[in-house]
């Protein structure tokens, strides 16, 4: 089983839905808990039951049992061994957002240890059934519970993109793309400003095209670069806000000082909590200046 571990909007979601057509041997089950409100463990496995049987008729045609009857942690037990005995083939089932359970299902810390105690069990002793979770914070930085109980699963870091995945990407995104709409000049500009971000990317490219076809122009040029970012910052705002308002106040202070050009003292906790959502290179510099820009401009309103 696997953790997933990028920060948002790194393209964690997008690839997880890729899985169907990536893994066909496999039954892929896609369960974002944001996008299934439940207020009750029961509610999570009756939730989790019908996306699990509409996933798995849609992409191969395999019918899932319901969930028995019982209590909520007998009938989950129930049917993943239900589940575990009908299958010849391997069930992924990932957890989207995970490290948001707790504030997502509100139910008391016991029954949130009797659901990592069934996840761990699961993970141990199922043959065919394996989990996928995926979020932003390590296990290390969660509750110790999440720690002990996923003790067994590996976790694979997804990066930003790669300089010649990016430049692919603004440059040719389709086959029939204009190739010389966005010059090499200007596509490396981007990647410089993003980091490869793909989020940021997108938006970059996207905005670049929007200009080119508000101004009825066929070519881009390196000029427009200051005028393509400010409209990035405007429309990526939310996201800008949600990576500094969930910093940590040390590290907010770090990002000030380092936007302005500043050197800062990072403790340690800090510096890794900064080098894990991919803000700080490890010699202790912005590794994305757009974000840098948007610190500088509009970090002292929060």
């Amino acid at each position: 089983s696997i953790a997933l571990l990028a920060p948002r909007r790194c393209g964690k979601s997008s690839m997880l839905k890729m899985l169907p057509v990536m893994l066909p041997d496999a039954v892929f089950v896609f369960y974002d808990l944001q996008d299934n409100t439940v207020d009750s463990i029961e509610g999570f496995f009756r939730s989790l039951v019908k996306r699990t049987q509409e996933q798995a008729y849609q992409d191969r045609g395999i019918k899932i049992p319901d969930l028995p009857q019982g209590t909520a942690f007998e009938a989950g037990r129930e049917w993943l061994e239900l589940l575990d005995k009908q299958l010849d083939q391997t069930l992924l089932i990932c957890i989207d957002e995970f490290e948001r359970l707790p504030d997502l299902l509100p139910v008391s810390k016991q029954k949130l240890l009797q659901l990592m105690s069934l996840f761990r069990a699961t993970i141990q002793h199922r043959q065919y059934i394996r989990l996928l979770v995926s979020g932003a914070a390590p296990f290390d930085e969660l509750e110790h519970i999440w720690n002990d109980h996923f003790i067994n699963v590996q976790e694979i870091k997804l990066p930003h993109l790669d300089y010649q995945s990016s430049i692919g990407l603004i440059r040719e995104p389709t086959e029939k793309f204009p190739k010389d709409a966005i010059p090499a000049e200007l596509a490396d500009a981007i990647y410089q400003r993003s980091n490869g971000q793909p989020f940021l990317l997108q938006a970059f490219a996207g905005l670049t095209i929007e200009h080119l076809n508000n101004n009825e122009l066929k070519t881009a040029s390196l000029e427009m670069l200051n005028t393509i970012e400010e409209k990035v910052m405007q429309r990526c705002s939310n996201y800008f806000r949600d990576i500094y308002g969930n910093a940590p106040e040390p590290a907010k202070l770090a990002l000030q000082q380092l936007s302005k050009g500043e050197k800062c003292t990072l403790d340690k906790a800090s510096k890794r909590w900064l080098l894990r959502r991919l803000l700080i290179t490890e010699q202790e510099t912005l590794l994305i200046p757009i974000f840098g820009h948007w610190v500088r401009e509009f970090a002292e309103e929060f």
